[in-house]
Parts: structure tokens; C-alpha cells; sequence
């Protein structure tokens, strides 16, 4: 009689299961003999446990938060948008306040106030980096 230790749900709604110490995976099907197994013999199958976060899902997030801010379609349009931004920043600082037209004083002050949306964002992301909680995405996490 075979072994079964270690079921488990995928999110697919498949079951992986050790059978005689071979993983293997096992429809949820009735009709399939290891599944009518480990019916017959009260195997429990534990339900899917998805994957706790990992850092690269806060900076996922964190990018997905910036492109939205700046109506960036994707990272690399986000990217685009930030290169823009800082040269033209250093233009608006080789003119000098001094001679900012209104225009200029007024961009000058969306550049600022984007810079410092990205900073809190950072900011958000570096400290849940190093132990990411389950509901990272949640908005209270994130100014």
C-alpha cells in the first residue's frame, strides 16, 4: 500500500503530494487513483498557503505607485519620465530662481513636490523590504 505525506493545494487547485516519498501531483479528481486513495485512506490535504512576499513584490509595488503618480504607462516609461524630470530640474537650477518666469516657478514646484511623493514611497518600500507584510499592497502602508 502506497504512502502519502506532505498534500498540499496549488493556487491551480491541483494537489502535490509525496507517495511513497516521490512528489507527485494529483488532480482533484475523483476518478483519479490517487486522489480516490487518499480519500479511501483520510488523507488531509492542506489547503493553498500562498507565498509570503518578498522584498521584490514591495519594490513592484512601490514602482506601480510611482508610475500612477506620474501616469507613467510602465516601468520603463516611469523611468523615461523621472530622466526628463531631472534634466529638466537641472536646467530650471542653471537659470536660477532669480530668473524663473511663473511657468518655470510653477513647474519647478510640481518637480519638487513629485520628488517628494518618490521619497516617501522609498521610503515606505526600504522598510518593508526586509520582512514584507502579507497585505504589503494595502494603501495604509504607503503615504
Amino acid at each position: 500500500m502506497a504512502t502519502f505525506e506532505n498534500a498540499h493545494r496549488l493556487e491551480s487547485g491541483l494537489i502535490v503530494v509525496d507517495i511513497d516519498g516521490v512528489a507527485t501531483t494529483v488532480p482533484n479528481d475523483p476518478e483519479n487513483r490517487h486522489f480516490a486513495a487518499m480519500t479511501q485512506a483520510g488523507i488531509v490535504i492542506a489547503p493553498y498557503a500562498p507565498p509570503a512576499p518578498a522584498a521584490d513584490d514591495v519594490r513592484a509595488e512601490a514602482s506601480r505607485r510611482m508610475q500612477a503618480l506620474v501616469g507613467a504607462r510602465d516601468a520603463a516609461h516611469l523611468d523615461l519620465i523621472i530622466t526628463n524630470g531631472t534634466r529638466e530640474a537641472v536646467r530650471l537650477l542653471r537659470d536660477g530662481a532669480a530668473q524663473w518666469t511663473p511657468e518655470q516657478a510653477k513647474r519647478a514646484a510640481e518637480l519638487e513636490a513629485i520628488d517628494r511623493a518618490f521619497e516617501a514611497i522609498r521610503a515606505a518600500s526600504n522598510a518593508m523590504e526586509p520582512a514584507p507584510p502579507a497585505d504589503y499592497a494595502d494603501a495604509r502602508h504607503w503615504p
